[in-house]
């Protein structure tokens, strides 16, 4: 896991998606064509859609450390409440983490999903704006 476990990965997802957004907006180049314009608008999307979700695989608790914490397989292992606490709360982090980066992959998910259609409908209207005006 490349966060620690009490860091709020949210702290690193918005501003991903805050730059990717002023990219998409205000730095690239319009070149005067709607329809190039909007297909870059969808690259420059898809391209921080990859980063946000590469960045939300590396957040989640690997498998292997949730092994390591050991399974109690005899009740000596688990006899005091004090190791049971221990394990408890190593097991809760883990839980919570993966929770809170499945949380954040739908959030972006949707948001970009809704930008994509959003994206691909103004391209769609802008077609058929060009063939209905050509036709006059």
């Amino acid at each position: 896991m490349i966060f620690e476990d009490d860091s709020n990965i949210g702290y690193v997802f918005l501003p991903v998606l805050v730059l990717t957004a002023i990219y998409a907006r205000f730095i690239k180049r319009d070149t005067g064509d709607p329809l190039r314009d909007k297909l870059k608008d969808l690259e420059i999307m898809l391209i921080g859609f990859g980063i946000t979700i590469f960045i939300a695989v590396l957040a989640l608790p690997s498998t292997p450390s949730l092994s390591t914490f050991g399974y109690p397989e005899t009740l000596e292992d688990i006899n005091s409440q004090k190791k049971m606490l221990r394990l408890f709360q190593k097991y809760n982090k883990a839980i919570v983490r993966t929770t809170d980066v499945v949380h954040w992959m739908l959030f972006i998910a949707a948001i970009w999903f809704t930008g994509t259609l959003y994206q691909l409908i103004k391209i769609m209207r802008i077609k058929r704006e060009v063939k209905i005006s050509a036709k006059k």
